[in-house]
């Protein structure tokens, strides 16, 4: 069974790290200790090692500090229990090939610095939760990602999307997304169906204004925005974010925030660092706030 995903679980530790897990007890006696030693996931950092584990391989990491591959190793095909692999760093793998889609048991993938403009479309019918997407190439979002409806992470940091298609409303499972360093102006009104998303991180990227869909979720704990300097006005639809306990505006041109920021009353950190506000405001702003929520200014 694939173990459950939580983006602030120690599953998120580094691919070089071993991951154990302890295997279920169908019994305990009160006052006796477990009789037997914790069961390691067969995992793997080299090609030889992956073949080597074959049927019962589950972690593969083939990140380029473990060495680098020259092609798209296919031999993994042939690991039915694979459910997590990871190939950052790997350049040699542009293009990605279409048997990225035989391994139909995949859960977890790192793409991550790679140099990727675009993937083929064998990987959107893969089962994946979790998918590292960062520092590449994308100047579009590749379909087969927006085709991903059951993915729970996905990170798209430092690419050069300037726009999202509405396709990505099926991202229904989404709970964490990361778009920071991209080209964005805006979001498409399909984002509203992201109703189990927890944090939107939009850092650096051109936003002119707070994208309408991103006040319609209403499992939003944390957004950023910060560092988008053309960003000048927050509207007052940003009061229906009744989960919300951070917001980060740092470094952007707003001068002022609506009264409906003191409907916000989940809120525990406002971030305002850089900010042109006019003067008195921020005094406003901390008596509309929670008495114990930090304004970073």
């Amino acid at each position: 069974m694939v173990p459950n995903f939580r983006p602030d679980s120690k599953q998120n530790l580094h691919p070089a790290v071993k991951i154990f897990v302890l295997t279920a007890l169908s019994t305990l006696v009160p006052g006796c200790f477990r009789q037997s030693a914790p069961d390691r996931i067969p995992s793997a950092e080299t090609l030889d090692a992956c073949l080597a584990a074959s049927g019962d391989l589950q972690f593969a990491h083939l990140s380029a500090e473990n060495g680098r591959l020259k092609a798209f190793p296919e031999a993994l095909a042939g690991c039915p229990a694979l459910w997590k692999l990871g190939l950052r760093g790997q350049t040699a793998l542009v293009p990605l090939p279409a048997a990225i889609g035989s391994l139909r048991g995949l859960r977890w993938l790192d793409l991550s610095e790679i140099g990727l403009d675009d993937l083929p479309a064998e990987l959107g019918s893969l089962p994946l939760r979790r998918l590292y997407l960062s520092d590449n190439k994308f100047e579009r979002l590749p379909a087969a990602v927006a085709a991903l409806h059951d993915l729970d992470y996905l990170n798209l940091d430092r690419n050069r999307l300037a726009s999202l298609p509405p396709e990505v409303g099926g991202w229904a499972q989404l709970r964490w997304l990361r778009l920071n360093g991209n080209r964005l102006t805006t979001l498409p009104a399909e984002a509203a169906n992201w109703k189990a998303l927890q944090r939107l991180y939009l850092r650096e990227n051109d936003f002119e204004a707070v994208p309408e869909a991103v006040t319609a979720l209403p499992a939003l704990e944390q957004l950023d925005l910060g560092r988008n300097p053309r960003l000048a006005t927050v509207p007052a639809s940003i009061g229906s974010l009744a989960a919300l306990t951070r917001l980060d505006l740092d470094y952007t041109a707003v001068t002022a925030l609506p009264e409906a920021i003191g409907n916000l009353r989940a809120l525990k950190t406002l971030v305002l660092v850089g900010c042109p506000l006019a003067p008195g405001e921020l005094a406003r702003i901390r008596a509309l706030v929670p008495a114990d929520c930090s304004v970073e200014y």
